[in-house]
């Protein structure tokens, strides 16, 4: 790919080469026949994982590359040009910045330690839970309500179009802490799959 602009430096492209690269050589040969079967590769996502693509812009003493927001774009052009593999870059891009970087930025250190190493290295995958059957572009109209309790919440509601919803280990749920402040009481919780109460009830097909 030719780059034009006077600000990306000899690294920036190798960087964006050697993804392109792998993208190619591992994601590439196998798209037609997952997206046929419907399928998830994960051995691929930790082979992600192992050459520092899952965790970009999370800092190294978690396990990331500490990478910035510059870095995590050519990297998904990267790699959708080499894998021709919108699906699995989109999970990737989910994984990445709406299921990862809200813990970062937000979450307790013990929080940090206990999740982004296992983001990073491919052994979890992350996702964000905010569209509902009943709100999508209207997120502020969302019923998924999380009533405190002496051990902390009960989180009660539906999700749907969750990207990487089937596959996923930890997920970032919105819910609404009180019915009376409109979006100023929604929330961000921490879910695990394994958690009592969490299911996927079925894969969306065309």
């Amino acid at each position: 790919m030719l780059f034009l602009n006077p600000y990306i430096k000899d690294e920036d492209l190798d960087f964006y080469n050697t993804v392109k690269e792998f993208a190619k050589e591992k994601i590439l040969p196998s798209v037609e026949q997952r997206d046929e079967d419907c399928t998830w590769d994960n051995e691929l996502w930790k082979e992600m994982g192992s050459i520092g693509l899952l965790g970009i812009p999370i800092p190294e003493e978690y396990g990331g590359q500490g990478g910035n927001c510059f870095q995590c774009c050519l990297a998904q052009e990267a790699f959708n040009a080499g894998s021709l593999d919108s699906g699995f870059g989109l999970s990737w891009g989910a994984h990445m910045i709406i299921g990862s970087l809200p813990i970062l930025f937000q979450g307790t250190e013990i929080q940090k330690n206990k999740y982004l190493p296992k983001l990073v290295n491919g052994e979890w995958i992350a996702g964000l839970g905010l569209t509902e059957p009943d709100s999508g572009s209207d997120a502020a109209g969302m019923r998924t309500y999380a009533e405190k309790t002496k051990d902390g919440f009960v989180l009660n509601g539906s999700k749907t179009f969750i990207t990487n919803g089937p596959i996923g280990q930890v997920f970032i749920i919105m819910a609404r802490t009180t019915k009376s402040r409109g979006p100023m009481g929604i929330s961000a919780f921490i879910v695990e799959s394994k958690n009592k109460g969490f299911s996927v009830s079925k894969v969306l097909k065309n």
